[in-house]
């Protein structure tokens, strides 16, 4: 296919990574399609909705089912606490580790990432998140974590690392919010991003569960997010892929997929995966 016509009330878009606008039709959901650029294999909503229409809290992660109500907060995890240092003693190296730091958590939840920080990298850790749920800014704020609303571009900057977790796919212009998050960095500062690698699958029956458009605007993978974050000025620091096939995760996305159940046989061969790349501000 070439250029999607604009439907009323949504907007056209193309592809912020290649700038294409040839693709095909990978998915349809909740009246929305899913375009794969020919160019680069990026998967992203065309057309999408508004730009206006998507507030601060989509684009850090809240969904709108969710959105009506920001008060609510889930159960502040213990187990997401230890996963959060696991990984981060995995993804940077112990020069990088050193207490004294800034670190800036975009989309920050309950505040369990940054406690991991404070107790992998000492008390001594400046640590910032940005959440804009009041009910998880609370939770976060009974574990000694102060989260507030905003955007990067809010902050007085000067960090040594900023994470992302789970955010990339809600953003409706990754290019220029990732201009603003360089922009807080340290040079050589690290910016950790960990998404799905949905743009390195062919077929969306490879994706397990909902994809929950419009929520989630794009899906990209290694090579794409590689690609893009180096016309940004960054550098790939390490790259971690990671099965999703435990039991638990297997077992919600089955509920999540009725009646679909795509992406869900077993054994699992699904080629999705949870990326974490570390990237590094080049200058």
């Amino acid at each position: 296919m070439s250029k999607v016509a604009p439907i009323d009330g949504l907007e056209s878009t193309r592809c912020y990574v290649c700038q294409s606008e040839e693709g095909r039709l990978w998915a349809e959901e909740n009246g929305y399609q899913a375009i794969k650029c020919r160019g680069c294999g990026l998967v992203y909503v065309n057309p999408r909705p508004p730009l206006q229409s998507i507030t601060t809290a989509h684009q850090t992660g809240q969904h709108r089912t969710d959105a009506e109500d920001l008060t609510i907060a889930t159960r502040f995890s213990f187990n997401k606490v230890r996963d959060s240092g696991a990984m981060i003693r995995r993804m940077f190296p112990a020069s990088l580790l050193k207490e004294g730091a800034a670190w800036l958590d975009v989309g920050a939840g309950n505040g369990e990432l940054l406690v991991a920080v404070r107790e992998v990298l000492g008390q001594g850790t400046r640590i910032e998140g940005i959440e804009p749920n009041r009910g998880k800014r609370q939770r976060a704020q009974e574990h000694g974590v102060e989260l507030v609303d905003g955007s990067p571009s809010d902050l007085s900057g000067g960090f040594d690392v900023v994470s992302m977790i789970n955010v990339f796919s809600h953003l409706p212009d990754p290019p220029a919010f990732l201009r603003q998050v360089r922009d807080q960095l340290r040079p050589r500062g690290s910016l950790l991003i960990v998404t799905g690698n949905g743009g390195d699958l062919e077929n969306r029956s490879d994706y397990p569960g909902p994809l929950d458009l419009p929520d989630h605007l794009s899906f990209i993978g290694v090579q794409g997010l590689t690609r893009l974050m180096a016309t940004l000025g960054f550098e790939v620091g390490q790259v971690v892929t990671t099965r999703v096939d435990t039991v638990k995760r297997c077992l919600n996305l089955a509920l999540a997929a009725k009646p679909r159940r795509v992406g869900l046989r077993l054994p699992y061969t699904s080629p999705f995966r949870s990326i974490a790349i570390r990237f590094e501000r080049a200058d």
